[in-house]
């Protein structure tokens, strides 16, 4: 993974100290207000932290929508699709992750966004 860094003659290119990588598996389905609301969490585990945490698919769309509001000249890779009916469905579950991780890999592997701290 690379920055970009002001250099003597501009902007150039440096490579980053500490790339990074997320996991994403163990989805489960959760439910919260006694039952009414159901959803799917995934365990995400960042590589610098080893710390898992636990995240839906809303915070990976809050995610996305920060990402395309701060570098709006950067072409941010798209999410996965939200679906309203077989959201619980095991191969549309294993699907969304798949496709979870691929997109994280994307992020954690762009030199500009994989630094946002933001």
């Amino acid at each position: 993974s690379y920055t970009i860094e002001m250099g003597p003659k501009g902007p150039q290119w440096k490579e980053s100290p500490q790339p990074f990588s997320c996991s994403i598996e163990d989805p489960t389905k959760q439910t919260k207000f006694k039952g009414i609301k159901t959803y799917i969490s995934y365990r995400v585990t960042p590589s610098h932290t080893g710390r898992p945490v636990y995240r839906r698919y809303k915070h990976f769309d809050w995610l996305y929508n920060r990402l395309l509001h701060k570098f709006t000249v950067i072409s941010v890779p798209h999410l996965p699709e939200k679906q309203a009916t077989g959201r619980f469905e095991e191969d549309f579950i294993e699907k969304r992750k798949r496709r979870l991780i691929l997109w994280m890999n994307h992020m954690t592997s762009h030199p500009i966004l994989s630094q946002y701290e933001g």
